[in-house]
């Protein structure tokens, strides 16, 4: 299992939440800036382990688990 983030994630809005980011005990989601408030989450595939804490953590639930493909 991999997290997904979907369009419903604050972060696009403008809206300051990187708590995915935050729950993330292996660092595999970072925030590049879009500008004007704006960050576009990125999971960094090799470091994801499919543990699900970020997804659950999610306010908007903008974040899935989906099965690794290869």
């Amino acid at each position: 299992m991999v997290a997904r983030i979907g369009a419903a994630c604050l972060s696009y809005t403008g809206t300051d939440c990187r708590m995915c980011g935050d729950h993330c005990d292996h660092a595999a989601i970072r925030f590049r800036p879009l500008g004007r408030g704006r960050w576009l989450p990125i999971i960094e595939e090799g470091g994801c382990t499919g543990c699900g804490d970020c997804a659950t953590v999610c306010p908007v639930k903008a974040v899935t688990m989906e099965v690794a493909t290869a």
